[in-house]
């Protein structure tokens, strides 16, 4: 319903921009029927400035919603001024923003916000009231915090008086493609940070703490262990080597598949509040993930002295591949995440997708019984085509194990082309659809 709403008022300060009490009456019914609103109509806002180009629509649906927001939540309505673009802040908004803020008594943030007012007769009179004011009150915190946003407005609005009408925002394919490794490297100590508090909390009140890294995957191993020599007459000397390994590393994917198609939607209180790429919720998940696989291989280590396995040159593989599996992780997730905050159903369809594809993997067989198995050649093709981390799999047992890999090079050249191609879709389709996410949160 609130939706309807917004895009009615929406069509009404477009087409007919005059009848303002009907979209005044259309606002307090949006109002009642939902009091957070500010975010989805700076969303409204900024559309009509950079895909309508009409900043005077912009500037009306600015003035009405701080008109209605000023008279029932004053706060609300200062986060939505100081978080919405100052292309749609005109005159006749500055002064209700003025208003408001000397009635709540922000008589710093007053003063500066006079200054962007166009100099009326009243302007100096109120200035020099203001001014007696200030003497005999003690600023609080909160006054210097509107005051530098104030401050930081009027800046904004600076730079943008006399410019023309601003360019048409278009999302551009190659830079959207750089977006999350860049995200990664200008935030990577506010990721180190969130990866350890992940941990800590993960861990924290837990008698054992850390051993639960080895001791989790040590039992699924145990138990799939047992299933297996029951189901199956293998011969192969590493069978609980590569289940561990397999157990390990799907769990890791899977938990950044879950995760990160949720990461939007967990973080929906942050998101409205602080001002953060949204990728960087997706690559602490796909961080914290690498680090805790990092720490249940650990648990291998027993087996690789019971079979008297020297490491060699090959245990390059296993970063390699735990690289290849997270990136293809937070490649399904950024599609699948801006889906979510829309369609609750998404999770639970990637959820029943990450069980299925357990069984479908080699997680608890290896990918030479599949080969030497039922499937007929044509049908492996396609399913290591369609599979890639069938593949990492792979890589990730040999570093270990030493054992040769019985498929041709040509396979791992498609994993890549498969991860490359999906990763250039989804980072695509994150970028131009991450803003129309937030709006559903």
């Amino acid at each position: 319903m609130a939706q309807k709403l917004i895009k009615r008022i929406v069509k009404l300060v477009v087409n007919s921009p005059n009848e303002s009490s009907k979209i005044s009456e259309t606002f307090a019914l949006l109002y009642d029927t939902d009091p957070n609103l500010s975010q989805s109509l700076i969303y409204s806002i900024e559309n009509l400035i950079y895909e309508k180009n009409d900043i005077a629509a912009a500037k009306l649906l600015f003035l009405h919603t701080t008109s209605t927001l000023a008279s029932k939540d004053s706060k609300q309505c200062l986060d939505f001024v100081y978080s919405c673009d100052p292309l749609a802040i005109g005159q006749d908004s500055l002064k209700l923003v003025f208003e408001l803020h000397y009635k709540e008594e922000h008589y710093l943030a007053s003063l500066l916000i006079l200054d962007g007012v166009s100099q009326e007769h009243w302007v100096n009179e109120r200035r020099t009231e203001i001014a007696d004011l200030i003497k005999d009150k003690d600023l609080s915190k909160v006054d210097i915090i509107y005051q530098n946003l104030a401050n930081l407005l009027l800046l904004k609005r600076s730079k943008i008086s006399g410019q023309g009408p601003p360019n048409v925002k278009k999302t551009k394919f190659f830079s959207s493609l750089l977006q999350t490794p860049i995200v990664a490297w200008e935030y990577r100590n506010q990721l180190g940070r969130m990866i350890r508090r992940d941990l800590d909390v993960k861990y924290q009140k837990s008698i054992l703490g850390w051993a639960w890294g080895i001791i989790e995957p040590l039992a699924l191993t145990v138990t799939f262990l047992f299933l297996f020599d029951i189901l199956s007459t293998t011969t192969s000397r590493y069978m609980p080597l590569n289940i561990m390994i397999g157990i390990i590393i799907w769990s890791g994917f899977g938990h950044i598949l879950l995760r990160g198609t949720k990461s939007l939607e967990s973080n929906t209180v942050v998101l409205q509040r602080v001002n953060l790429p949204r990728q960087i919720f997706l690559l602490n998940i796909a961080g914290t993930s690498i680090v805790t696989v990092s720490l249940n291989i650990l648990a291998i280590i027993p087996l690789l002295i019971y079979y008297q396995i020297t490491p060699t040159w090959k245990l390059i593989l296993f970063p390699a591949s735990l690289i290849l599996v997270a990136a293809y992780g937070v490649s399904v997730s950024l599609f699948t995440s801006t889906i979510q905050t829309k369609w609750r159903d998404v999770s639970h369809l990637v959820s029943v997708a990450v069980r299925i594809g357990f069984y479908f993997t080699p997680v608890f067989f290896t990918l030479e019984m599949l080969i030497n198995g039922r499937i007929p050649p044509e049908f492996l093709t396609a399913y290591l085509i369609i599979n890639p981390i069938a593949i990492y799999l792979t890589l990730a047992r040999s570093a270990f194990t030493n054992e040769s890999i019985d498929i041709g090079q040509e396979y791992f050249w498609i994993s890549l082309l498969h991860l490359i191609l999906l990763y250039t879709f989804s980072a695509y389709w994150f970028s131009k659809n991450e803003d129309k996410a937030v709006k559903y949160l």
